[in-house]
């Protein structure tokens, strides 16, 4: 065996040691987690696979994608469970984001900026906890980060099934999540840019975008026969109707977001951040030879990345103006990049320096060691804080299960979680008049009160006005003293 081949075979164990070190995190946490109670969102999610599945009583939410509850509901189908769903749609495709992080990395700069990107992102505090939560962002990732591989495979690398494959990929992260429309729009400026005119001419490139539309298309067709729109998806969120309207004026721009990159860096990897953006000082100084379309592929590499990571920012920063940070979790692939090629430089610097490069490599080992051990920290302590956060809804629902027939109806401010425990029709809280309607003709069973979501300002007076009416049958608290009560349950007499 050659120099060059021991050399590729060493890279590759460092590999295979990277994914076995985020496969046994990514299980523990699996383990750790595997039982704890859903959020809003992920019931939301649940409660349409369950309806799918087994047509349990729910309203789909317009501003919710359709493709992961799809899978949850085929997974519920097949017999699997909350277990294997979390495993299937979690944990395997949070693998897969290290595996590609290592495979762009590599394709786009070279296997070192791959390796120490892929080991970085194994242990990146954010993607851990949302591999735990039955969320869209961890398969929105891994189909993000498909996507650019496949882009770049196929239009640098010039394997045209890969620019086919790339259109699908592109479909199913807009059935993931609608906010993809920025991947797909930051996609199609970066090849307008490079390949100009060619990129019209290229039948493979339109055989891309035909795999796109039909991907996506079944979605918009069942959006017309079930809400009436096409684009129904756009009315969901209060934001894009705010723009559309006019009516965000005067709202502040959500600068805020901006502590989004050292809240995912933590301290060591935003000071390596900075210097990635130190070394973008060839996509500065060749950016004449980019615009003559003579760039080469580090150029065209750190030219994505910049405008992956910018368009982000702008949408949230100035159009949503708000954000929670899973939501912009696919700049993590470019910030990751950008870190390693940061570290890249470092260990450049201190060669050059007279430094050994034995010295060197263990001392941007201990970077990057010490800058995981934060984030698996970090990872712990948000995990463990929130793994029994909305206890006390599900203990509610599963009772309610057991104490309800199928036909039953229950009022609750939390529907998504209560749907989706209980199995039974729920009713979110609206204004007074309308649930004593609903009382008066639909004779709802129970009714709950907590300290989980917003409940309208008249509903505590009107169960305290009322109490012959509603009686209190079983309580949830906060604590084992049971002095701090968190759910009331009541049965609603006729």
């Amino acid at each position: 065996m050659n120099e060059n081949q021991n050399r590729f075979s060493k890279k590759e164990y460092i590999l295979l040691g990277i994914l076995l070190f985020a496969i046994v995190l990514r299980i523990y946490y699996l383990f750790v987690t595997i039982d704890q109670p859903v959020w809003w969102d992920e019931a939301e999610y649940l409660s349409a696979a369950k309806h799918w599945a087994s047509q349990v009583p729910y309203d789909f939410n317009p501003q919710r994608p359709i493709l992961l509850s799809v899978l949850e509901a085929v997974i519920f189908m097949l017999g699997g469970g909350e277990g294997i769903l979390r495993f299937i749609l979690g944990t395997l495709p949070s693998i897969g984001i290290v595996l590609f992080t290592y495979l762009l990395g590599k394709e786009m700069y070279n296997k070192n900026i791959g390796l120490m990107a892929s080991f970085l992102m194994s242990s990146f505090w954010l993607l851990l906890f949302n591999t735990t939560r039955l969320h869209v962002e961890a398969l929105l990732l891994f189909f993000t980060i498909l996507s650019i591989y496949a882009l770049w495979k196929g239009f640098f690398i010039l394997n045209n099934k890969y620019k086919v494959a790339a259109g699908l990929f592109l479909g199913l992260s807009f059935l993931t999540k609608f906010t993809s429309i920025l991947l797909i729009a930051v996609c199609f400026l970066f090849l307008l840019v490079t390949k100009r005119t060619k990129l019209f001419k290229d039948k493979h490139a339109w055989l891309s975008l035909l795999l796109f539309v039909i991907t996506i298309l079944p979605y918009f067709i069942w959006s017309k026969i079930k809400f009436g729109s096409f684009f129904v998806f756009l009315t969901g969120s209060r934001e894009v109707t705010a723009l559309l309207t006019n009516s965000d004026v005067g709202r502040t721009f959500g600068w805020y977001v901006l502590n989004f990159i050292p809240q995912f860096t933590l301290t060591l990897l935003l000071i390596a951040f900075f210097v990635g953006i130190y070394t973008l000082k060839e996509l500065v100084l060749g950016f004449d030879l980019f615009l003559k379309n003579q760039g080469l592929k580090r150029v065209y590499a750190d030219f994505f990345n910049v405008i992956f990571i910018v368009a982000n920012f702008l949408f949230f920063i100035f159009i949503q103006r708000s954000a929670e940070d899973r939501w912009l979790l696919p700049i993590a692939i470019s910030l990751f990049l950008l870190i390693a090629l940061g570290l890249q430089y470092v260990h450049q610097i201190l060669v050059k320096f007279k430094v050994p490069k034995i010295a060197a490599t263990i001392f941007i080992l201990l970077v990057m060691g010490a800058a995981t051990y934060a984030h698996i920290s970090r990872a712990d302590q948000i995990i463990d804080e929130k793994k029994e956060s909305y206890l006390q809804v599900k203990q509610a629902a599963l009772w309610l299960k057991e104490n309800t027939k199928e036909d039953d109806v229950i009022i609750t401010a939390s529907a998504p979680q209560t749907t989706y425990y209980s199995e039974r029709k729920t009713i979110g809280y609206g204004p007074q008049e309308d649930i004593e309607e609903i009382i008066k003709n639909v004779k709802p069973k129970y009714l709950t009160y907590s300290l989980f979501e917003r409940h309208p300002e008249w509903v505590l007076p009107f169960l305290e006005s009322n109490q012959s009416k509603f009686i209190p049958i079983q309580a949830f608290f906060l604590d084992q003293e049971q002095k701090q009560l968190a759910l009331v349950i009541y049965e609603i007499k006729y």
